[in-house]
């Protein structure tokens, strides 16, 4: 399932941008510079800024200037080329595109950029089509590495395909609700954007490990065919990006010592960040007298979904008011009122148990139970959190 050590050097990993005021705290110190960190940390990123505007000389030096020598910068294309003038050559597209690369210059002097996004506006294939086939045909695919991101099913055909191939464009593969995870490889390099999964929108999303762990062989595969794999995270909501691109370094096998202690920081932060969350929720939680409520902050939809869809497979050994013992398929569960403790064996439990959340056999107890026992447990849990203890055996 893991990547060979060799692939290690051919797989980038980073994020969507850097300076997030949200990330202080979960990633960064409150006096880090943001760049300067996050560059010895990660070894490329995705200039996100630049799609609403042109960067200036000034930025553009001062953020190489910053950086490692072996650090990249992956950069989009600004929406005035892609959403406004619509890739339209005869609008001026490629006349903004020479004025963009000229500007990129002296990180192309440093060898520190990465590819160029072509981010394409969420319009169909046969709206833009040809303002496309015209633009890709014009741009210097030999000096640069370029990577187009539909938005649109309509694109996801063999005739587009076919025109990346011959003009040695990247396809974007995404992680996202809208569009497939296609492995196509169209160019010398991969791209990767993990956009989350989402509602309203989608990158507010923590990709759960079990969700990670899918990409581990998809990366390999891609990996193995191209000069670089890039891959970025979207998630950028409270520090969900550097934490998800942390835990993908090291299940690929390849996150060095620094990387390991940075991830660590942020999984204490964010489990000591839920105790938080308890205090400051809970007792308005419990005002209301909504169980479902109550029991959702421990839990979330999806596995809350799968612990309804299992609560017919629990047992209930021992119920009192001391103890409530009990299984849910083969997983046992013991609950101990007097010692403030609940002790459970799954893998899912091992991952979630020191930050205080239920996984679905948990949830599925809970329902199970009488409302009032439920009710009442949930209660003491949500008032006594730090006395609580998540037990693995």
């Amino acid at each position: 399932m893991f990547l060979i050590e060799s692939l290690g050097q051919k797989i980038l990993i980073g994020t969507s941008g850097w300076d997030y005021e949200d990330w202080v705290g979960p990633f960064y110190n409150s006096n880090e510079k943001k760049l300067l960190v996050y560059s010895q940390i990660f070894k490329t990123v995705e200039i996100d800024s630049t799609f609403y505007s042109f960067p200036t000389p000034n930025f553009i030096k001062g953020i190489s200037r910053t950086v490692p020598k072996d650090f990249k910068f992956s950069v989009k294309l600004p929406k005035d080329i892609t959403h406004k003038k619509l890739l339209d050559v005869k609008k001026g597209a490629l006349d903004d595109l020479n004025r963009f690369l000229h500007v990129l210059i002296p990180l192309e002097n440093e060898d520190k950029l990465g590819a160029l996004l072509i981010q394409m506006p969420p319009k169909g294939k046969h709206e833009i089509f040809e303002n496309f086939k015209d633009f890709i045909s014009n741009i210097d695919v030999e000096r640069y590495d370029f990577v187009a991101e539909f938005r649109d099913k309509s694109w996801l055909d063999d005739e587009v395909l076919k025109l990346l191939s011959k003009y040695k464009v990247a396809f974007c593969i995404v992680d996202e609700p809208l569009l497939p995870p296609l492995l196509e490889i169209t160019g010398r390099v991969a791209y990767v954007r993990w956009h989350g999964r989402g509602n309203r929108p989608w990158y507010y999303y923590e990709y759960r490990e079990e969700e990670l762990i899918e990409w581990i062989p998809r990366l390999e595969q891609v990996a193995n065919n191209v000069e670089v794999l890039y891959g970025y995270f979207n998630n950028h909501f409270r520090g969900f990006a550097p934490k998800n691109a942390l835990q993908m370094l090291k299940l690929l096998g390849i996150a060095n010592s620094i990387q390991k202690e940075r991830l660590q920081k942020v999984v204490d932060y964010f489990e000591k960040e839920f105790v938080r969350y308890i205090k400051a929720r809970g007792p308005d939680i419990i005002s209301k007298g909504d169980f479902s409520l109550m029991l959702s902050l421990f839990i979330d939809k999806k596995r809350l979904e799968r612990a309804n869809e299992d609560k017919d497979k629990v047992k209930i050994f021992e119920i009192g008011n001391e103890i409530i013992r009990g299984t849910v398929k083969d997983y046992k569960i013991e609950i101990s009122l007097s010692d403030k403790s609940i002790s459970h064996d799954c893998e899912d439990w091992r991952k979630r148990a020191s930050a205080k959340q239920f996984c679905k056999h948990i949830g599925s107890i809970f329902l199970y139970l009488p409302k009032e026992v439920s009710f009442n447990l949930l209660n003491d849990i949500i008032k006594n959190i730090d006395e609580w203890n998540f037990k693995v055996p």
